[in-house]
Protein backbone atom coordinates (compact mmCIF):
# COMPACT_ATOMS: atom_id res chain seq x y z
CA UNK A 1 0.00 0.00 0.00
CA UNK A 2 1.31 3.42 -1.13
CA UNK A 3 -0.86 6.39 0.27
CA UNK A 4 -3.36 6.89 2.70
CA UNK A 5 -6.74 5.11 3.30
CA UNK A 6 -9.27 7.06 5.67
CA UNK A 7 -9.01 6.78 9.30
CA UNK A 8 -11.46 3.85 10.00
CA UNK A 9 -10.67 1.49 6.99
CA UNK A 10 -8.09 -1.12 6.78
CA UNK A 11 -6.60 -3.13 3.75
CA UNK A 12 -6.34 -6.88 4.37
CA UNK A 13 -4.56 -9.86 2.90
CA UNK A 14 -6.96 -10.46 0.16
CA UNK A 15 -7.25 -6.93 -0.85
CA UNK A 16 -9.93 -5.81 0.52
CA UNK A 17 -10.96 -2.88 2.36
CA UNK A 18 -12.86 -2.63 5.44
CA UNK A 19 -14.04 -0.60 8.49
CA UNK A 20 -16.08 2.52 9.00
CA UNK A 21 -14.68 5.84 7.90
CA UNK A 22 -14.15 8.54 10.40
CA UNK A 23 -12.84 11.68 8.57
CA UNK A 24 -14.29 13.01 5.35
CA UNK A 25 -12.43 13.40 2.83
CA UNK A 26 -11.04 12.79 -0.89
CA UNK A 27 -7.81 9.67 -0.08
CA UNK A 28 -5.54 8.15 -2.91
CA UNK A 29 -3.66 5.13 -2.62
CA UNK A 30 -2.01 2.47 -5.06
CA UNK A 31 -2.02 -1.20 -3.90
CA UNK A 32 0.54 -3.79 -5.24
CA UNK A 33 -0.32 -7.40 -6.18
CA UNK A 34 2.06 -10.06 -6.48
CA UNK A 35 1.28 -13.81 -8.03
CA UNK A 36 2.74 -16.85 -7.07
CA UNK A 37 5.60 -16.67 -9.84
CA UNK A 38 6.61 -13.33 -9.07
CA UNK A 39 4.69 -10.76 -11.32
CA UNK A 40 3.62 -7.76 -9.49
CA UNK A 41 0.85 -5.29 -10.74
CA UNK A 42 0.62 -1.98 -9.01
CA UNK A 43 -2.90 -0.29 -9.45
CA UNK A 44 -3.91 3.27 -8.07
CA UNK A 45 -7.19 4.10 -6.24
CA UNK A 46 -8.87 6.45 -4.48
CA UNK A 47 -11.69 6.92 -2.01
CA UNK A 48 -13.94 9.95 -1.20
CA UNK A 49 -15.34 9.85 1.77
CA UNK A 50 -18.96 12.33 2.69
CA UNK A 51 -19.26 13.59 5.66
CA UNK A 52 -22.98 12.08 7.15
CA UNK A 53 -26.15 13.62 6.19
CA UNK A 54 -27.66 15.72 9.42
CA UNK A 55 -30.20 17.77 9.97
CA UNK A 56 -29.06 21.02 10.94
CA UNK A 57 -31.71 22.85 12.76
CA UNK A 58 -32.09 22.86 16.45
CA UNK A 59 -34.92 24.92 16.71
CA UNK A 60 -38.07 26.89 15.50
CA UNK A 61 -39.16 30.26 16.50
CA UNK A 62 -42.76 30.49 18.04
CA UNK A 63 -45.50 32.01 16.30
CA UNK A 64 -48.75 34.14 16.21
CA UNK A 65 -52.42 32.92 15.52
CA UNK A 66 -53.00 34.96 12.29
CA UNK A 67 -49.90 36.15 11.61
CA UNK A 68 -47.11 35.42 8.72
CA UNK A 69 -44.77 32.68 9.80
CA UNK A 70 -41.92 31.89 8.00
CA UNK A 71 -38.32 29.86 9.18
CA UNK A 72 -36.97 27.00 7.85
CA UNK A 73 -34.98 23.63 7.98
CA UNK A 74 -31.52 23.15 6.57
CA UNK A 75 -28.97 19.78 6.15
CA UNK A 76 -25.46 19.58 5.79
CA UNK A 77 -23.75 16.54 4.34
CA UNK A 78 -24.29 13.77 2.06
CA UNK A 79 -24.59 13.30 -1.49
CA UNK A 80 -25.52 16.05 -3.42
CA UNK A 81 -28.44 16.76 -4.88
CA UNK A 82 -30.32 16.79 -1.43
CA UNK A 83 -34.17 15.58 -1.94
CA UNK A 84 -37.25 17.53 -1.02
CA UNK A 85 -38.04 17.66 2.35
CA UNK A 86 -40.81 16.03 4.24
CA UNK A 87 -42.91 15.29 7.82
CA UNK A 88 -42.12 11.75 8.39
CA UNK A 89 -44.09 11.89 12.18
CA UNK A 90 -46.11 14.23 14.14
CA UNK A 91 -47.95 18.07 12.31
CA UNK A 92 -47.26 21.20 11.80
CA UNK A 93 -49.37 23.85 13.59
CA UNK A 94 -52.66 23.69 11.50
CA UNK A 95 -51.85 26.30 8.53
CA UNK A 96 -48.35 25.94 8.37
CA UNK A 97 -47.35 23.92 5.60
CA UNK A 98 -42.95 22.69 4.59
CA UNK A 99 -41.76 23.31 1.21
CA UNK A 100 -39.62 20.77 -0.75
CA UNK A 101 -36.59 23.00 -0.10
CA UNK A 102 -37.52 23.21 3.80
CA UNK A 103 -39.26 26.36 3.97
CA UNK A 104 -42.03 26.49 6.96
CA UNK A 105 -44.77 29.14 6.24
CA UNK A 106 -48.03 30.10 6.37
CA UNK A 107 -50.81 31.63 9.24
CA UNK A 108 -51.36 29.34 12.03
CA UNK A 109 -54.86 29.23 12.91
CA UNK A 110 -54.49 28.05 16.29
CA UNK A 111 -52.85 28.20 19.68
CA UNK A 112 -50.65 25.79 21.14
CA UNK A 113 -47.74 23.26 20.34
CA UNK A 114 -46.91 21.02 17.42
CA UNK A 115 -44.24 18.37 17.64
CA UNK A 116 -43.29 16.76 14.37
CA UNK A 117 -40.33 15.32 12.48
CA UNK A 118 -38.61 16.62 9.20
CA UNK A 119 -37.10 14.40 7.19
CA UNK A 120 -34.49 14.50 4.02
CA UNK A 121 -32.41 12.20 1.53
CA UNK A 122 -29.70 13.01 -0.37
CA UNK A 123 -28.75 11.31 -3.87
CA UNK A 124 -27.31 8.03 -2.40
CA UNK A 125 -30.41 7.27 -0.76
CA UNK A 126 -29.21 8.04 2.76
CA UNK A 127 -31.70 9.74 4.98
CA UNK A 128 -31.75 11.84 8.23
CA UNK A 129 -34.26 13.07 10.71
CA UNK A 130 -34.75 15.76 13.42
CA UNK A 131 -37.41 16.05 16.00
CA UNK A 132 -38.88 19.55 16.37
CA UNK A 133 -41.66 21.96 17.65
CA UNK A 134 -43.52 24.90 17.30
CA UNK A 135 -45.28 27.16 19.81
CA UNK A 136 -48.34 29.22 18.25
CA UNK A 137 -49.54 31.48 21.26
CA UNK A 138 -52.46 33.99 20.80
CA UNK A 139 -51.81 37.73 19.87
CA UNK A 140 -51.21 40.51 22.46
CA UNK A 141 -54.67 41.61 23.98
CA UNK A 142 -55.06 45.35 23.08
CA UNK A 143 -55.05 47.57 26.09
CA UNK A 144 -58.79 48.83 27.77
CA UNK A 145 -59.47 52.58 27.17
CA UNK A 146 -61.55 54.16 29.75
CA UNK A 147 -63.38 56.94 27.72
CA UNK A 148 -64.99 59.64 29.89
CA UNK A 149 -64.34 57.88 33.48
CA UNK A 150 -63.75 60.80 35.93
CA UNK A 151 -59.98 61.25 37.47
CA UNK A 152 -62.09 60.69 41.04
CA UNK A 153 -65.73 59.18 41.80
CA UNK A 154 -68.40 61.23 43.55
CA UNK A 155 -69.30 60.16 46.87
CA UNK A 156 -72.25 58.01 46.86
CA UNK A 157 -73.87 54.25 47.15
CA UNK A 158 -73.30 51.69 45.00
CA UNK A 159 -76.82 52.12 43.60
CA UNK A 160 -76.24 55.43 42.57
CA UNK A 161 -73.02 55.01 40.44
CA UNK A 162 -73.14 54.16 37.30
CA UNK A 163 -69.94 53.92 35.44
CA UNK A 164 -69.96 53.22 31.51
CA UNK A 165 -66.08 51.62 29.79
CA UNK A 166 -66.17 51.81 26.01
CA UNK A 167 -63.49 49.95 24.01
CA UNK A 168 -62.32 50.65 20.94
Amino acid sequence: LDGQLPPGISLSGNGSLSGSPTTPGSFSFSVQAADSLGNRAVRGASLRVLAALTVTTASLPNGTVGADYSAGVSASGGLAPLGAWTISGGSLPAGLSLAADGSISGKPTAAGSSSFTVRITDAAGNAATRGLSITIVLPPVPPVNLIGLPQTLPPGTQSNITIRLAQP
